[in-house]
């Protein structure tokens, strides 16, 4: 409530204040995590923050021309620095599209128990057969990734049309199984996120049968 009275005030202080003002309720309504904002609702207000943030340049252009400014003096001063920024910016820009554009989900382990079980999938274990023996997700399918890269998939070709997760230890190996399953023809393959680690670590159970 005090947040939002100092805000109410603020935003009463002149017509130039307005556009920070709409910004400052985003921020409010972002930081309450416990209410737990739906997804949807949650880019909502982000694109109402860039919204806002667009104008204030096209409001103000001394204030863009300001950082522009700003911004070049920095780079002259430190071109190392900005140099290691401008690739470090590029491989996010280039992981983020790959990761846009691929075929290949990576799933947390409820988002893939939910995606399995409504497709009538199936979770793909592609560790050695001694550790599938000592721990693995229920109903999963043991084939090592040694089999994978012989094309040796009679075990899982019923499921071609069906989501697949594959889970490794770590998460670290999946990917590359699951580019192999895409490249023969499989249409729905998923990584899981921190592989079986990540499903101990959340609590879900484990199954120790063949």
């Amino acid at each position: 409530n005090q947040q939002y009275q100092r805000f109410y005030r603020r935003s009463h202080n002149g017509p130039h204040c307005s556009v920070f003002s709409m910004m400052k309720l985003v921020n409010i309504l972002l930081d309450f995590r416990s209410l737990r904002i739906h997804p949807r609702f949650f880019w909502q207000l982000r694109f109402v923050q860039v919204y806002s943030l667009t104008a204030i340049f096209f409001c103000y252009p001394r204030l863009l021309v300001g950082l522009m400014q700003e911004l070049f003096e920095f780079v002259s001063r430190n071109p190392m620095m900005s140099g290691v920024w401008v690739v470090l910016l590029i491989a996010l820009i280039v992981t983020t599209i790959r990761s846009a554009m691929s075929p290949m989900k990576s799933l947390q382990p409820q988002e893939a128990t939910v995606w399995v079980n409504r497709g009538d999938g199936v979770f793909v274990d592609i560790r050695n057969k001694d550790e599938f023996k000592k721990g693995h997700i229920h109903g999963s399918v043991s084939l090592p990734a040694e089999k994978i890269k012989q094309k040796e998939l009679s075990t899982i070709e019923k499921f071609k049309e069906a989501p697949i997760v594959i889970v490794c230890a770590t998460g670290m190996t999946a990917k590359s199984a699951a580019s192999q399953l895409i490249a023969e023809g499989f249409s729905q393959v998923a990584v899981l996120q921190g592989g079986i680690n990540t499903w101990r670590s959340a609590k879900l159970p484990v199954s120790q049968k063949k």
